[in-house]
């Protein structure tokens, strides 16, 4: 746990530091680590069935002698070209960890943070949900990135002409469905997205809450028509998600950060601000249903919760950010200690070990 709590602190203090940039890429390539080289064994479960698979999957030159695979098209392509070089799993888990940073870096990038405000949306993804994502949920996670990096594509250039838009828009849908199927429901999500983007942040203020509260109390319904029909027509293992309660808190920390970033929408001087608020808004209404899976499918909007929280003091006067701020770090740390403590009954993560 030490290690975990020490690196949080860094991450923090170098938000307060004079070279904020400096410290942004030191803390950066210092998670990266952490995820590279870390004992393979704290993926979780999922990491005995995407070891396994790795060791039962051809490597590139033998593709054809590839029978059906559980997994997708894309992740069985990165395992199989990783197994041109090497047999072990630990090689793989620093391959995929360097693509997702790549991918992870490209996020914030596009969303044209300041110095601040990348140490803050750093800090804020490692104690919120950096193990689960970088750690845990290896395909989904790809997925996830390639479409956050897709989807502030198609936000930032609205110039773009009709032909481009529409291939940003099948990109965004089709690649991250070769890591994850999941991913085929943002071809209704994301038009739905762009369609609640054309209220306006006010109005929002008062009407999402409200559908959201709705929705966690008296959603079941269409959450099991829903579930149905992914069992039906992307993977059985669906119907095993039909009665797990999702997290509380967590429900309530997304539904405080929409409304503080929607309150503060107007005066808000991020430029990639619409693509915040849009994917904000889509990630409160998926995860007011109260089930496990639907924090599957939240994620791929994710990127609009960390981005607020890495905007969240805007919504404060000066003189009150040196308070806020403090509550937030210490807040955002304890998030991250019941997390650890709470997963697998804490058995899983307390301790860290590096693969050697």
């Amino acid at each position: 746990m030490t290690i975990y709590i020490f690196t949080a602190l860094f991450l923090f203090a170098g938000s307060l530091s004079k070279r904020k940039d400096i410290m942004y890429k030191i803390g950066f390539i210092w998670i990266f680590f952490l995820a590279a080289f870390r004992n393979p064994l704290l993926g979780g479960n999922d990491y005995y069935e995407y070891s396994a698979y790795f060791k039962a999957v051809p490597n590139l030159l033998n593709w054809s002698s590839m029978t059906q695979s559980y997994f997708e098209v894309g992740y069985r392509f990165l395992n199989s070209i990783v197994k041109l070089f090497s047999n072990e799993y630990i090689l793989f888990q620093i391959v995929y960890s360097i693509i997702v940073f790549i991918l992870f870096y490209r996020v914030i990038r596009e969303l044209e943070l300041n110095d601040f405000e990348r140490c803050v949306f750093i800090f804020s993804f490692f104690c919120f949900h950096y193990i689960w994502d970088m750690w845990v949920i290896l395909r989904q996670n790809i997925a996830d990135l390639i479409f956050w990096i897709l989807v502030i594509l198609i936000y930032k250039h609205p110039e773009f002409e009709q032909r481009k838009k529409i291939i940003l828009v099948v990109m965004a849908v089709v690649i991250p469905t070769l890591f994850h199927k999941t991913a085929v429901v943002n071809s209704i999500l994301l038009p739905i997205m762009w369609l609640l983007g054309k209220i306006p942040s006010k109005k929002r203020l008062v009407i999402v809450p409200i559908v959201s509260i709705l929705l966690y109390e008296f959603g079941n319904p269409i959450y099991n028509f829903a579930v149905n029909l992914g069992t039906t027509y992307l993977r059985a293992s669906y119907a095993n998600y039909g009665t797990t309660a999702s997290s509380f808190i967590n429900y309530i920390i997304r539904l405080f950060f929409f409304v503080l970033f929607a309150w503060h929408y107007d005066r808000e001087h991020c430029v990639q601000k619409k693509v915040v608020l849009d994917s904000l808004t889509m990630m409160v209404l998926i995860g007011s249903f109260n089930n496990i899976l639907t924090t599957r499918l939240y994620e791929y909007y994710a990127v609009g919760l960390y981005a607020s929280m890495a905007l969240f003091l805007n919504s404060f006067k000066k003189s009150s950010r040196k308070v806020v701020y403090p509550i937030y770090g210490m807040a955002m740390i304890f998030i991250m200690m019941r997390f650890i403590y709470n997963f697998d009954g804490g058995t899983m993560f307390t301790q860290y070990s590096l693969f050697i």
